[in-house]
This record gives structure tokens, C-alpha cells and sequence, in this order.
């Protein structure tokens, strides 16, 4: 197992929700903001660490920031109602496949925490941003030579 495999879970989980698809969601490419859509997902490497469980098994924590975006059209109101929607039915989708639909290794994924709201402003459009924190543990088996 690796990063770009959980990370690729991680996106294929937040796919398969009503509002995104792969117009709207990225692995760090903040282009799909320029497609207009009123949310938008960007995902991006955090820190992570790494610790022996076992002579045989390695457990890694890895963090994957969740950049959350909501096309702001000048009513605060408004936009943050669908930020604080759209920042729970990502928390929900998580605690529902905590591992990722079953993924190889992945044996509990969480969001720990979120960052303020922020607005942006990207491709002439202003969007309002929150980073939400989701930290995975995976257990992965040493083979030694």
C-alpha cells in the first residue's frame, strides 16, 4: 500500500456521492475550479507517521487535507449554508466506509478536524474554502530479504 493508493480511495469514496463526480474532484489539480460548478473537492498530501506495530507490521498514519469548495455569488447566507452542508456530507460519507469500501490495509479513516472558512478567489470566480483534516491509519506487512 502507499499514499497515492489511499488518496485514490479517498477520491473514488467522494465520487460516488450525489454532488461530485470527476468534473469536480481532483488529486491537487485545482483546474476543475475553473469548470464553474457550485462545490468542488480538491485533495492533497498532509504528514504523515510512521511507526513498528510488530516485527511483521508497519503502521502509518497518513493525513489527507480535503480542500472543500463552495462557489461564493455574494450571499454569505447562502454560502455558508452549503458549506456546512456539503462539510458534513463528506464527514458522514466517511464515517459510513471507514475504511475506504474495504480498501487494502486501510484499517480506520476519520476526520480529526477542519480550518476556517476562507474565501478564494481562482479562475475569476470567488469560492469559500474549508480544509478538512482526514487522517488514515493503514497497516501494511514487512517482507524481509
Amino acid at each position: 500500500m502507499s499514499y497515492a493508493t489511499v488518496e485514490a480511495a479517498l477520491l473514488t469514496l467522494i465520487q460516488g456521492m450525489t454532488d461530485y463526480d470527476t468534473d469536480n474532484t481532483s488529486q491537487s489539480d485545482y483546474r476543475i475550479l475553473g469548470h464553474g460548478k457550485s462545490q468542488s473537492v480538491v485533495l492533497t498530501p498532509g504528514a504523515f507517521v510512521r511507526s513498528t506495530a510488530s516485527p511483521q507490521w508497519h503502521r502509518t498514519r497518513w493525513t489527507i487535507n480535503i480542500e472543500v469548495y463552495c462557489l461564493y455569488t455574494g450571499d454569505i447566507s447562502t454560502a455558508g449554508s452549503a458549506m456546512r452542508s456539503k462539510r458534513q456530507d463528506i464527514i458522514d460519507e466517511i464515517d459510513k466506509w471507514p475504511t475506504f469500501n474495504d480498501t487494502s490495509g486501510v484499517v480506520l479513516a476519520r476526520i480529526t478536524g477542519g480550518s476556517e472558512y476562507e474565501l478564494w478567489s481562482i479562475h475569476s470566480k470567488q469560492y469559500w474554502v474549508q480544509i478538512l483534516t482526514c487522517e488514515v491509519e493503514e497497516r501494511t506487512v514487512v517482507t524481509y530479504s
